[in-house]
């Protein structure tokens, strides 16, 4: 379980004001787990956030499944890939409302 883990911007500069939360849960021996997380926004909007994560460090693909506030109804992926630093992970949301 973690959070409330920040969101920076693009350039990994300017903290967003939106923040994460979730929980992973190992299916297998190589550690891929069943990730559950909710995006929660500064206008207080959230996004709801499934997949599986590789326990390896690779880039992975979740999906949305729902919000609320400003993202009520939404639905979307989110594209998420190591970078140089193995600490920090870039994501790219496409969010359909």
């Amino acid at each position: 379980m973690w959070g409330p883990n920040p969101l920076y911007d693009a350039e990994n500069v300017l903290d967003t004001g939106a923040t994460a939360q979730g929980i992973c849960i190992a299916v297998n021996a190589d550690s891929d787990c069943m990730l559950v997380e909710t995006m929660t926004f500064e206008t207080g909007g959230t996004l709801a956030i499934r997949g599986i994560r590789p326990g390896e460090p690779v880039a992975s693909e979740w999906t949305i499944v729902g919000g609320s506030g400003s993202f009520r109804g939404a639905t979307g992926t989110v594209i998420v890939s190591p970078t140089a630093d193995p600490t920090i992970w870039a994501r790219r949301f496409e969010i359909w409302l």
